[in-house]
């Protein structure tokens, strides 16, 4: 009998020892497949981050070629203003300068006409 209750606690072991590794083999699987996750989540985040920081990016450079296009558009504006004013200046200018001349010539004549009297 005590060999039956000798081999019976031996079974009883090896099966808690087999049990025992089971569970343990189990939980390194569960964690193994836990990490696997957190990384898969981790990737994902780390994905809409990227995404969110060139959408980011893409926005700045459409706002600064947008800032740069008004700046030009103004800066052609500008000289175009510019332009048509020294046009304006000059354009009176030469129209002062004509009645001057005219009146000169208009003095001229009248002074040799009276001259020639």
């Amino acid at each position: 009998m005590k060999s039956a209750d000798i081999e019976l606690q031996k079974f009883v072991r090896n099966a808690d020892k087999d049990k025992q590794k089971r569970i343990e083999e189990m939980q390194a699987e569960k964690d193994a497949k836990m990490r696997e996750l957190e990384e898969r989540q981790n990737r994902m985040f780390n994905w809409e981050d990227r995404m969110k920081a060139d959408e980011e990016k893409y926005v700045q450079q459409f706002q600064r070629q947008k800032e740069e296009m008004m700046a030009k558009k103004l800066a052609e504006q500008q000289k175009e203003l510019l332009r048509e004013m020294n046009q304006k200046d000059v354009d009176a200018m030469l129209a002062r300068h004509k009645r001057e001349l005219t009146q000169m010539d208009d003095a001229l004549k009248k002074e040799q006409s009276r001259q020639l009297q």
